[in-house]
């Protein structure tokens, strides 16, 4: 259950393995919190869209390259930065999904792309602002669920802070 853990999911899998199965089948799990705005999906496809470019309409954001995927991240950051900030000055130790404060939830496809393979300046950017992801955001309803083909610790450096990680063939 996404809102009641501090479930962070890596899926670590070779192509045609599934990963696109579990995560489409996590968003469909979401719907009806998605439908009634008390969740915010941020997705990143780096292979130009090919997986997800068809939920579009139901993601708050989408990037479907290496760059915006970095904006997207970096966003996806300061919203969760202002969440926590806010909630804090509030005196809230632990937020309950609503309308004002949603269960963010990033999904990255294709990690390796963003963590090991992409451009210079983009793997340099994105494990810092991942791994801040990974670690700081529970109490606000942060939620982190990768997948990638390649799930060793030079692909994916971070790969310790999911504390879920579900082996496909």
């Amino acid at each position: 259950n996404l809102l009641n853990t501090d479930l962070h999911i890596l899926l670590g899998g070779e192509t045609g393995a599934g990963k696109g199965s579990w995560l489409w089948a996590i968003l469909r799990n979401l719907a009806p919190l998605i439908r009634t705005g008390r969740a915010r999906l941020w997705v990143i496809d780096p292979k130009g869209g090919m997986e997800f470019s068809a939920g579009q309409r139901m993601f708050h954001r989408f990037a479907d390259n290496e760059h915006d995927a970095l904006n997207l991240l970096t966003e996806y950051v300061d919203t969760l930065d202002a969440t926590k900030l806010r909630l804090g000055r509030e005196g809230i130790r632990t937020a309950t999904p609503s309308t004002e404060t949603p269960l963010e939830v990033l999904i990255v496809d294709e990690l390796a792309a963003l963590t090991a393979y992409g451009s210079r300046e983009v793997v340099r950017a994105v494990e810092p602002l991942l791994s801040k992801a990974l670690t700081q955001y529970r109490a606000v309803l942060g939620r982190v669920i990768a997948a990638t083909q390649e799930p060793t610790k030079e692909a994916v450096p971070m790969r310790g802070l999911f504390p879920t990680k579900i082996a496909l063939r």
